[in-house]
């Protein structure tokens, strides 16, 4: 770095420096950089002592200074920087002692962030320059809860309103114990998010957040919470969105009682848990709950009224549970429901008689995947517009018996086929986007002209080891709004560049098969990559050569044919016209052969001339058959041979 690297760069508002190798920076190198707004200078070797250099920044508002040294460090003094408004020095190894070196513009300064660093046991006068802060980061350090708490007393007077208090602790102990006094100091502040995220907490005791009567966003995800107090979220009268996956909750009746308080609450998390049931009325004391979350439990059992008083919620997810059977009347609360998520249940099929999704008018996404191969009722859901089905649904791609619920979802715009069968698709769905994965059954060849049946189709994914895309009749009728293709892991060798000129529009290519071969009949779209840069190709490092063996292991970009794709071309072109030049000369000898016997004659008549036909008399025998050589025109034939030759 030079003092005059960066002159002459007046309007430079961004400059990003982060993982490099500079270990100072010179005097004067910001001087022309009169409207920086971002600096960035994360993860290099820079001290605390180059921080002085960055008072040449009139205007900026972000500094990043992660992986700062502090060591043999005086005072880390960012005051003189006064319009920063967002602060970060993370993974910069701050403990306590060089905290207290750490000098901070009251002013403008908005954000901090402090995370990965060593602050174990800071005293609470620390932060009470921080007055204007309303972001803090203090995820990632040593703390624990006496130390954390008196640290959180220099916040009792500030502005804070995000706070991240994110895997606390060290690597052989982690934060695991919350007190009903923890958050205590922070009772008077206008706090709004808590951040309290991967750490070791198992027991949620009652007033576990009392005070925070302004939180709105609570982030408890990734602990091991097994027992929650039914007071534990007491006084959250403002709470809308509480995160409790990945813990160890077992008891739904539990979590009912602790849920009791929250009536403002829109958002609730409760996937990666371990409950086996739906009690009746579960979530009655939120019941204005917008989202709710059940994915990855352990859920077998739902009542009929598991859902009761859920009227606004829009979107429920129930992937990944033991669900065998779903009771008629289970939605049956949830008017308002959108957004329906089963998937990777142990769903029997739902027969005709069985109609759990009568009740849901305004569904638009449904997710849904059976254990069974029989007969499944959808005709309840036709106002769905994203349909992702699967695991043997059973309907074979190329028949002309469509299934009528299929047939009925005249608005359905995304169609997602994972683990089943391929659908035969009736030509009135206006799809934009289709999705095939891991297809079951035999080797399935799937003509790319088929999807021309669908015009509006922006997005084609095809991911299956046993499909095989080909293109068969060719059609002039296009895919003018399809952007994105992706082949991925296919029983293709090769890729037919008729695909693309199907797509003229298309943006992004991502093709990937198990066996690419190598040879002149890709050589094609080779020409087409290196000639086109208008589309994206992902994942070129993956096209490597399987055969011919002599390009084995080779990346199909770096391939030279040369002159071997074109001579076998060249020669076939020649042979195809020898062969017309035959033909032609055998139509017109035949043709033309007394025209041409003629001609031969009158060539030998000039060259040689008239011989006498004059007998030897030495031999009684005459030398010639006739008297005379009669030439005539084939049109004359019928007088030679009806008037001359008589007369003679």
């Amino acid at each position: 770095m030079f003092e005059t690297s960066f002159s002459g760069l007046p309007n430079l508002s961004v400059l990003n420096l982060q993982h490099n190798e500079i270990s100072t920076l010179p005097n004067g190198i910001f001087d022309d950089l009169l409207r920086l707004r971002v600096l960035n200078l994360g993860n290099n070797h820079l001290t605390c002592m180059d921080i002085t250099h960055l008072n040449e920044l009139v205007d900026v508002q972000t500094i990043i200074v992660d992986g700062l040294n502090f060591s043999n460090c005086n005072e880390a003094n960012f005051v003189h920087i006064p319009t920063v408004e967002i602060l970060s020095i993370s993974g910069s190894e701050i403990s306590d002692h060089s905290l207290k070196k750490l000098r901070l513009p009251n002013n403008h300064l908005r954000h901090v962030d402090l995370s990965e660093n060593m602050i174990e046991s800071a005293e609470s006068g620390i932060l009470l320059n921080m007055t204007h802060v309303v972001s803090l980061n203090l995820s990632r350090n040593p703390l624990f809860p006496e130390p954390l708490e008196r640290l959180l007393q220099g916040l009792k007077n500030s502005s804070i309103y995000v706070l991240k208090l994110q895997r606390l602790g060290t690597r052989e102990e982690r934060f695991s114990e919350l007190r009903p006094t923890t958050f205590r100091p922070l009772n008077r502040t206008k706090l709004e998010e808590l951040y309290f995220s991967r750490n070791n907490i198992t027991t949620l005791s009652a007033n576990s957040f009392v005070g925070l009567h302004r939180l709105k966003f609570l982030d408890l995800y990734d602990n091991k919470v097994g027992i929650l107090s039914p007071d534990t979220f007491y006084g959250l009268t403002d709470l809308t969105t509480l995160k409790l996956g990945n813990n160890h909750l077992s008891d739904i009746e539990q979590v009912k009682e602790a849920l009791k308080h929250l009536e403002s609450l829109q958002y609730l998390d409760l996937g990666y848990n371990k409950l086996t049931e739906i009690s009746s009325f579960a979530f009655v004391g939120v019941p204005n709950l917008v989202k709710l979350v059940l994915e990855n439990n352990e859920i077998s059992n739902i009542h009929r009224d598991s859902f009761g008083g859920l009227s606004n919620v829009h979107e429920l997810d129930l992937t990944k549970n033991d669900i065998q059977d779903i009771p008629n009347d289970t939605f049956s609360a949830l008017a308002s429901l959108r957004i329906l998520k089963l998937r990777h249940n142990a769903l029997l099929s739902l027969k005709e008689t069985h109609r759990p999704f009568r009740y849901l008018k305004n569904l638009t996404d449904l997710s849904i995947t059976y254990s069974e191969p029989a007969a499944v009722n959808l005709h309840d859901v036709r106002t769905i517009t994203t349909l992702e089905i699967g695991n043997d649904y059973h309907l074979p791609w190329k028949t002309h018996e469509v299934d009528a619920s299929i047939a009925n979802f005249t608005r359905l715009e995304i169609l997602d086929i994972q683990r089943g069968r391929l659908i035969a698709l009736p030509q009135m769905i206006p799809l934009r986007i289709l999705r095939i994965a891991d297809v079951t059954g035999a080797e399935t060849e799937l003509d790319f002209a088929d999807f021309t049946k669908h015009p509006l189709l922006e997005e084609i994914t095809v991911k299956s080891s046993n499909i095989n895309i080909t293109y068969g009749a060719p059609t002039i009728v296009k895919l003018p709004r399809l952007k994105t293709l992706i082949l991925n892991q296919l029983q293709m060798t090769t890729f037919d560049t008729k695909i693309l000129e199907t797509a003229p529009n298309l943006e992004t290519l991502v093709f990937r098969v198990r066996s690419l071969d190598c040879s002149c009949t890709i050589a094609d779209f080779v020409d087409w990559m290196i000639t086109d840069r208008k589309v994206r190709i992902d994942y070129l490092q993956d096209m490597v050569c399987e055969t011919p063996l002599k390009r084995q292991g080779y990346f199909l970009f770096n391939v030279d044919f040369g002159n071997e794709c074109h001579t076998a071309i060249i020669i076939a072109i020649s042979l195809t016209c020898v062969t017309i030049v035959i033909v032609l000369s055998t139509i017109l000898l035949v043709r033309f052969r007394w025209h041409l016997r003629h001609a031969i004659f009158l060539i030998k008549l000039k060259c040689g001339g008239y011989q006498l036909a004059v007998n030897d008399d030495s031999d009684d025998e005459p030398d010639n058959k006739y008297d005379a050589f009669v030439v005539y025109n084939e049109h004359d034939r019928d007088w030679v041979m009806g008037q001359l030759r008589p007369q003679s």
